[in-house]
C-alpha cells in the first residue's frame, strides 16, 4: 500500500510486532463513535493488536488512578487539547494511525489516513509483519544526505526514569517489609489499571504533557501537612512521626540515625507543639525511644512516614517528600524547603 506522502523503506530479516496501533486525529474531526471504535478494537484484536483512541482512554481511565499519577492535575483532562497538542507534535493535519511494538513508544510507525481507511492500513501493516517497515515524511527530508534518511520517528518523553518503582521501593533495608509490601500493592494495582486500557505511566505522562513536580507543602497552624497544588491535600501522620518528619524538615542537610539523641531537645519541642500534651516525664521516654539508634521506634517511624507519602500518590512524586538515605549514613528529605511554608512553630 503506499501513502500519498509516505515512503516505504524495507529492511528485510528481522519481525516487526506490532502490539498496539494508536488512532489520532484532531479537534476539527468528530470524535469516533462507539460502534467504530468497537470496530476497529476488534480489527486489530484479530491480528493480535490493542486499538487505542484516547478520547477512549481517557473516559476508562479511573478518577483514583488519574489522581494518584497525576495529583496535581486539576478537573478532568481537555481530550480537544491533547488531540490538538499531539497532531501538532506528530505533525499530521488529519487522522493518523500510529503502530509501535513497545508500550514505552521510543519507536514507532505512523501512517496518515488519505484514500485508505483505517481498516485497509491495519490489513496491510499486519501483512508486512514479516520485514521491518520504515516510514518517512517526505517532508523532513531537507537534503540529498543518506544519513537523514535513516531517522525514524521517536517519541520522546520529557519524564525518563530507568528505576522501576518497585525496586527503589523494596531497595532500603531499614524500611518496614509489611510497608513495602502495601506500598507495592498500590502501585500495582494502579499500574493494572492503566494496562487495562491500553497505557504505561511514562505514556500517560506524555499524553497529558505532565511535567509537574514536587507541590508547595504549608504546615499550617494546627501542624497539619497540607500540598496546596495538589488540590490542598492532607498528608496524615501520628503525633510522634510527625515530629520526626518535622525535624528533617528543619534540617536540610540531613541527619544520621546515630544523631538523633542529640536533638532529643528539639524534638521534644516538635512534639509537644504538634500533640499538646501536658505530661513532661511520658513525652520525654517517647522521644528519647524514638531517639535511640539501637530501638526500632526510629524505623518505625520512618517506614511510616514512606507509606503516608506512597498511599496518596505514586512513588515517582512521592519520594520528594519522604526520608530517604543509605543505611548508615545521611538521611534527608531531598524537598526543595524554598517550597515549604511554617504557619506554627519552627
Amino acid at each position: 500500500m503506499e501513502e500519498r506522502n509516505i515512503q516505504l523503506k524495507p529492511e528485510p530479516g528481522s519481525l516487526l510486532n506490532y502490539y498496539q496501533v494508536l488512532y489520532l486525529d484532531t479537534p476539527s474531526n468528530p470524535v469516533l463513535s462507539e460502534d467504530d471504535y468497537l470496530h476497529y478494537k476488534d480489527k486489530s484484536e484479530d491480528y493480535g493488536m490493542e486499538f487505542l483512541y484516547i478520547p477512549e482512554m481517557l473516559k476508562n481511565l479511573p478518577s483514583s488512578t488519574l489522581n494518584y499519577f497525576a495529583p496535581g492535575l486539576s478537573g478532568k483532562p481537555d481530550v480537544d487539547a491533547i488531540r490538538a497538542r499531539l497532531a501538532k507534535e506528530f505533525g499530521i493535519s488529519g487522522p493518523s494511525l500510529i503502530f509501535h511494538s513497545e508500550d514505552s513508544w521510543e519507536e514507532f510507525t505512523l501512517v496518515e489516513l488519505q484514500e485508505s481507511s483505517i481498516d485497509e492500513v491495519i490489513e496491510s501493516m499486519a501483512s508486512a509483519s514479516a520485514s521491518k517497515l520504515r516510514f518517512y515524511s517526505e517532508s523532513s527530508f531537507t537534503s540529498d544526505d543518506e544519513s537523514e534518511h535513516e531517522i525514524l520517528y521517536e517519541l520522546k518523553f520529557d519524564y525518563v526514569d530507568e528505576t522501576l518503582p518497585h525496586k527503589s521501593i523494596v531497595s532500603d533495608e531499614w524500611e518496614d517489609s509489611d510497608v513495602n509490601r502495601i506500598i507495592a500493592e498500590l502501585m500495582a494495582v494502579n499500574e493494572q489499571a492503566l494496562r487495562d486500557i491500553g497505557l504505561s505511566e511514562s505514556a500517560l505522562r506524555y499524553i497529558l504533557n505532565l511535567k509537574e513536580g514536587p507541590s508547595r507543602m504549608r504546615i499550617d497552624r494546627h501542624s497539619k501537612i497540607i500540598l496546596d497544588d495538589f488540590k490542598g491535600m492532607e498528608i496524615k501522620m501520628d503525633d510522634k512521626t510527625k515530629a520526626l518528619y518535622f525535624l528533617f524538615l528543619r534540617h536540610p542537610e540531613g541527619l544520621s540515625i546515630k544523631e538523633l539523641p542529640e536533638h532529643i531537645n528539639e524534638l521534644l519541642d516538635l512534639y509537644q507543639s504538634i500533640s499538646g500534651r501536658d505530661n513532661p516525664e511520658a513525652m520525654r521516654k517517647t522521644i528519647e525511644d524514638l531517639a535511640n539508634p539501637f530501638k526500632n521506634d526510629v524505623n518505625i517511624s520512618l517506614s511510616r512516614i514512606k507509606k503516608a507519602f506512597c498511599k496518596a500518590f505514586c512513588e515517582h512524586i512521592a519520594r520528594n517528600y519522604y526520608i530517604s538515605g543509605k543505611k548508615g549514613g545521611l538521611r534527608k528529605i531531598p524537598l526543595d524547603r524554598d517550597l515549604v511554608t511554617w504557619e506554627t512553630i519552627r
